[in-house]
C-alpha cells in the first residue's frame, strides 16, 4: 500500500470523527465504520487506526503495536481532539494483554487439533478482527479453517503459512471510549470556538444543553460564539440571538459572573450600551479579580463616553492577566480613543497573537489597519481571517473595499461577489458589490445588487439614491424618480438625494400645459409594487396644489375589482391632510390587504375625498381624468 493510500484512510478517519463531533453519526456507527479501515501492506501486515488515539497500529504477529506506516514521516493526530494524559498512556492495558495471551493459547490448541485431524496439511489463516484499536471491547474471531471461510471474512487474505507458524487472531488494543458529559461538551465547544469552527462549537453547546437544559455556562459561551459569528458573517440576527442566550443564562443565575460577562458583550455589540455597562459592572462586582470582567467593563465604559474609567478598567484587566486577548483589545480601543495610534496597533496585534486561530481577531486587526491606511497589512489580516473562517463575509467585504479604493476593480468585484456568496442575506455585501460596479462605471451591472440591497433592507436610502443615479444614467428617468422619491421619504436631507431629484426635475421638464388653478392628484403608486397575494399594500398619492393657498382634505383610497366597478372591494382609512401650495407625496394612513386567491386579478385604485355629507368625490388629474390607476395582484 502506498503512503497516499494510508493518507486516504486517515482522511476517512477524520471525516468520520468530524461527523461524530457534529452529531451526524453516533459513536457506534463511527466504530462500525472504523472496522472497515483495516489495511494490509506489501509485507502482509495489518494496520489499523486507534479509535480514540488517532494513531496507527500494526499487528506484529502477536499484538497491535503503535508504529509509523511505510512512507509516513509523522504520526497522525486528530486535529481537534487533543488527548488527555490518561489517553496518552499504553494503548494495551495489562488485563487485555493477559486476555490476549489466553486467546492465543486457545487458538494454538485449535490449530493443533485441526492439524492432527487433517493429516498435517497447511491452512490459510488471517487476522480476522471485529474490533478496532482504541475501542472499549475487542471481539476476537477464531482462525479460519478453509479458504472459503477466510474469503468471506477478510477481503485481502494474508499468504498461506504452515500450521506450525499459525498466527492467532490479533487482538485489539482496547481503550475505554469516554461518554462525553456536560463539562466535556462545554470544553469542546470552547476549544472549537477559538479554532473558528463555529458550526462544530454550536453543536457541542447544543449537546451540553441537551444533557443539562439549565447549564448557564453553555448559554454564556454560546452567546459569545454568536457574537463572533455576527461580526464575521454580517448576520445581524445573531446579535439578537446572542442576547437571548445570555439573558437565558442570566435569568437562571443572576449572580454568575461568567454569564454577566458575556451578557455585557452581547448587549454592547448590539449597541445596547447602557445595558452593557450595567451587566459589566455586575460582572466586576461578582468577580473583581477577573481580567475578562474588567475587559468587558472597559469596552462598555468606552462606549458610554467614560474614557478615563475605561482606561483604568483596561489597565486593571492587563494587570490581572497579561495574556488575556480581550484585555489587550480593550486597551487598544482606549489608545485609539486617545489618538495614540501606534500603541493601539500594538495592542490589537497582541490580541491576535494570543488567539491566533480566532478569525475575529484578524478581522478586527484588518479593520484597524484599514482605518489607519496601512492597507497592505489590512489585506494580509483579512486574508488570515478568511483562511481561518471562509464564511467571513465582513472580511471579504473589507478586502473588496480596499481594492476598490485602489481602483483595482476586478479583484474588488471578485471579493465583493464572494461576500454575497458567503452570506446571501447580507445587504452590506450586496451594497458593496453595487458600489464597486458603479465605481467601475458599470451601472448596468450595479442595478441587480443595489435592488437586492433594498429588498433585504427597505430603509437603505443611500442604495436607493445610487440606484436612481444609475437608472437616470441608463436613460430610465421614471424609474430613477421612483427610487429618488423613496430615498427622500426616508431621509429628505440627504444631499445626494436632493441633487438627484434636481437632476431628474431638469431631465423630466417638458413644456407645461396650461393647468387652471386647482387641486389635483398627479400620481398614485402602490408599495410594494407589484403587490402580491397575502401582502399588506400601502398607497402613495402625489398632490398638486395650484390654488395659491393651503387646502384641507379628508381623503382615502378606494379599491375596486375591475369586474365590479359599482361598489368598492376595499378601502384605506380616511385621513385629514393640510396641503400647502406645491407638490407633495403622502402615504395612506392604513394599508389594504390583498387577501388570498389562486390566480391573478385586476383592480382599480382611486383617490377620493369626503365632502361634508361624507360623500366620496374622486380627485381629478390635471388632464381632467379621474385620479386612478390599475394594478394586478398575483400569488
Amino acid at each position: 500500500m502506498s503512503p497516499d493510500q494510508f493518507k486516504n484512510v486517515e482522511d476517512e478517519f477524520f471525516r468520520l470523527k468530524g461527523q461524530v463531533a457534529a452529531g451526524r453519526i453516533t459513536q457506534p456507527q463511527f466504530e462500525a465504520a472504523l472496522k472497515d479501515l483495516m489495511v494490509q501492506d506489501a509485507q502482509s501486515r495489518y494496520w489499523m487506526i486507534g479509535a480514540d488515539t488517532g494513531k496507527w497500529y500494526v499487528h506484529d504477529g502477536k499484538s497491535w503495536v503503535e508504529a509509523q506506516p511505510p512512507g509516513r514521516t509523522e504520526q497522525m493526530m486528530p486535529p481537534s481532539a487533543p488527548m488527555t494524559p490518561a489517553r496518552r498512556g499504553n494503548a494495551l492495558p495489562i488485563i487485555a494483554i493477559l486476555a490476549i495471551v489466553g486467546i492465543c493459547l486457545l487458538a494454538g490448541l485449535v490449530g493443533i487439533f485441526i492439524f492432527l485431524n487433517q493429516g498435517g496439511t497447511k491452512v490459510t489463516t488471517a487476522p480476522t478482527n471485529t474490533s478496532v484499536p482504541g475501542l472499549q471491547t475487542p471481539i476476537i474471531v477464531g482462525v479460519a479453517t478453509t479458504q472459503a471461510t477466510l474469503t468471506s471474512q477478510v477481503p485481502t487474505a494474508p499468504a498461506a503459512i504452515a500450521i506450525s507458524t499459525v498466527t492467532p487472531t490479533p487482538a485489539a488494543s482496547p481503550t475505554i471510549t469516554k461518554t462525553l458529559g456536560v463539562a466535556d461538551y462545554i470544553k469542546q465547544g470552547d476549544e472549537l470556538t477559538f479554532q473558528s469552527k463555529f458550526a462544530e462549537a454550536t453543536a457541542a453547546f447544543q449537546n451540553a444543553l441537551r444533557l443539562d437544559p439549565v447549564n448557564v455556562t453553555a448559554f454564556a459561551y454560546w452567546a459569545r460564539l454568536l457574537d463572533f459569528q455576527a461580526r464575521l458573517d454580517l448576520n445581524l440576527d445573531n446579535y439578537n440571538l446572542a442576547i437571548s442566550k445570555a439573558e437565558a443564562g442570566s435569568q437562571l443565575a443572576p449572580n454568575n459572573a461568567e454569564v454577566a460577562i458575556w451578557l455585557s458583550r452581547a448587549y454592547d455589540w448590539n449597541a445596547n450600551y447602557d445595558k452593557a455597562l450595567t451587566a459589566a459592572q455586575n460582572a466586576v462586582r461578582l468577580a473583581p479579580d477577573s481580567s475578562q470582567a474588567n475587559a468587558v467593563l472597559a469596552e462598555a465604559l468606552l462606549d458610554t463616553n467614560k474614557l478615563a474609567d475605561a482606561e483604568a478598567a483596561a489597565q486593571k484587566a492587563i494587570q490581572l492577566d497579561p495574556n488575556n486577548a480581550d484585555a489587550h483589545r480593550a486597551r487598544g480601543l482606549v489608545f485609539n480613543a486617545r489618538q495614540q495610534t501606534q500603541a493601539a496597533v500594538a495592542e490589537f496585534e497582541k490580541a491576535a497573537q494570543l488567539e491566533p486561530n480566532l478569525a475575529w481577531r484578524f478581522l478586527a486587526l484588518g479593520n484597524f489597519y484599514r482605518n489607519i491606511k496601512e492597507n497592505a497589512k489590512a489585506i494580509e489580516a483579512y486574508q488570515k481571517a478568511i483562511a481561518l473562517y471562509p464564511q467571513a463575509t465582513s472580511a471579504w467585504v473589507g478586502l473588496g473595499d480596499l481594492y476598490r479604493e485602489a481602483k483595482q476593480f476586478d479583484p474588488a468585484i471578485d471579493n465583493h461577489t464572494k461576500a454575497t456568496q458567503a452570506n446571501d442575506k447580507s445587504p452590506t455585501a450586496f451594497f458593496a458589490l453595487g458600489q464597486t460596479f458603479v465605481a467601475a462605471d458599470r451601472c448596468a451591472d450595479a442595478i441587480a445588487p443595489l435592488q437586492k440591497t433594498i429588498e433585504l433592507n427597505s430603509r437603505a436610502n443611500v442604495a436607493m439614491t445610487i440606484l436612481g443615479q444609475c437608472q437616470l444614467k441608463l436613460g430610465n428617468p421614471a424609474e430613477a424618480l421612483q427610487s429618488a422619491q423613496k430615498a427622500a421619504a426616508i431621509d429628505p436631507n440627504n444631499p445626494d438625494t436632493k441633487n438627484l431629484l434636481a437632476a431628474l426635475g431638469a431631465a423630466l421638464a417638458t413644456p407645461a400645459p396650461a393647468i387652471p388653478p386647482g387641486f389635483y392628484v398627479t400620481q398614485i403608486r402602490s408599495e410594494p409594487s407589484p403587490p402580491r397575494r397575502g401582502q399588506s399594500v400601502g398607497f402613495h398619492a402625489t398632490f398638486l396644489n395650484t390654488t395659491g393657498a393651503t387646502q384641507n382634505y379628508r381623503w382615502l383610497v378606494y379599491i375596486y375589482r375591475v369586474s365590479n366597478l359599482r361598489s368598492s372591494f376595499g378601502e384605506t382609512a380616511a385621513q385629514d391632510s393640510s396641503i400647502a401650495v406645491g407638490t407633495f407625496e403622502i402615504k395612506t394612513r392604513s394599508d389594504w390587504n390583498t387577501g388570498v386567491g389562486l390566480g391573478c386579478e385586476d383592480y382599480l385604485v382611486r383617490v377620493a375625498w369626503l365632502d361634508q355629507n361624507r360623500q366620496a368625490i374622486a380627485f381629478s388629474m390635471p388632464d381632467g381624468k379621474p385620479a386612478e390607476i390599475y394594478i394586478t395582484v398575483c400569488p
